[in-house]
């Protein structure tokens, strides 16, 4: 598969109708189409919550939007067992389904069957969804080595679902993404786990993906621990940290030529930068990054074939017509970019 700076969207949206979230999606990612997150619904699209069914121990309250687990629970020995048959196996994959409940988009997504060659879905990552789903005392559960394993475990299994779910006709090719906001923080007092666990966390469940396994992260961290695991794509934020990931030229150049993918998030979203930005500016910010992997030895059509075009981050918090805009300008700099570099 070529990417070919086509434009691909990141998963939660502004909107309440779902249809409308997908006309719009399907407007301007239509090379590849994905499913709406849509924190704005309901609770139930909260992104913890939204992947948390199955959970041993799980307590959520819908009305506040929280989730922890309860270590204390009198059948949790009995839970902890059910999930670990399931997960064991492999016909048993619907034990880690998400629900139309906690999934409208994905569902209605499906209604539609889009006639796509390459279809998006995304889950919260392991890490993130460690960090912030605390025990009953306030801690974060992914300290708790049983439940780092819980942890994991449900997040791949959650991610092997979807991807069948999506491919049901086995004719797409599916790219999961695993959504990494808590990446930032690594290295920080806040986060204590050793590189060699993350490492060990994410190959478990990038591993589990037939098709492109994919990372986001919408700010800086250390990605030299990124490009050692076995992930297929790195999804970055271009646009506020392009500097910061052009230092790891050696490690980009051996991910590309291993046939792996860059998802350049370029396009910014936030409400006040969406109004100011310019597509020139985005191709020049672009034009550098090309311009520096040049430098380092990268054949340019190496790059441009194993590049998508992407916003920085997904648009869940922003003004419904702002988003709009986001996805506007990436599907315009996908189109420009590509006409430049006789993509089309």
């Amino acid at each position: 598969m070529k990417a070919n700076l086509n434009p691909i969207g990141i998963g939660s949206v502004p909107f309440n109708d779902v249809n409308y979230a997908i006309d719009v999606i399907l407007k301007n990612f239509s090379e590849i189409p994905y499913w709406p997150q849509l924190p704005k619904l309901n609770n139930y699209e909260n992104m913890y919550i939204q992947f948390s069914e199955g959970l041993p121990g799980r307590v959520i309250d819908i009305e506040k939007g929280i989730i922890y687990v309860d270590t204390s629970k009198a059948n949790l020995i009995e839970e902890i067992q059910e999930f670990y048959e399931n997960s064991f196996s492999e016909e048993k994959i619907e034990y880690f389904k998400i629900s139309e409940k906690y999934a409208k988009g994905l569902y209605e997504f499906k209604k539609r069957k889009i006639k796509a060659e390459v279809v998006k879905g995304h889950v919260t990552g392991p890490v993130s969804f460690g960090l912030t789903v605390t025990d009953e005392n306030k801690k974060s559960i992914i300290y708790n080595n049983e439940f780092k394993d819980i942890i994991t475990t449900l997040i791949s299994k959650k991610a092997k679902w979807q991807e069948k779910f999506l491919n049901e006709d086995e004719i797409k090719k599916i790219i999961i993404f695993f959504d990494e906001p808590y990446m930032v923080s690594y290295g920080s007092a806040f986060f204590n786990l050793p590189e060699n666990e993350i490492i060990e966390i994410f190959n478990l469940c990038f591993n589990e993906i037939e098709g492109i396994s994919g990372i986001h992260c919408c700010g800086n961290t250390d990605w030299s621990l990124i490009f050692k695991t076995s992930v297929k794509l790195i999804n970055f934020d271009a646009f506020g940290y392009l500097d910061n990931f052009l230092l790891y030229t050696k490690q980009i150049k051996e991910f590309l030529k291993n046939g792996k993918f860059l998802a350049w998030g370029f396009v910014p979203t936030d409400d006040e930068k969406i109004n100011q930005i310019t597509v020139d500016d985005l191709k020049n910010l672009f034009d550098k990054a090309l311009n520096t992997l040049l430098k380092a030895g990268l054949e340019k059509e190496l790059i441009l074939e194993n590049s998508f075009i992407t916003p920085s981050c997904g648009t869940g918090v922003m003004k419904p017509e702002n988003a709009e805009k986001v996805f506007e300008l990436t599907k315009r700099l996908s189109y420009e970019l590509k006409e430049n570099y006789k993509l089309i």
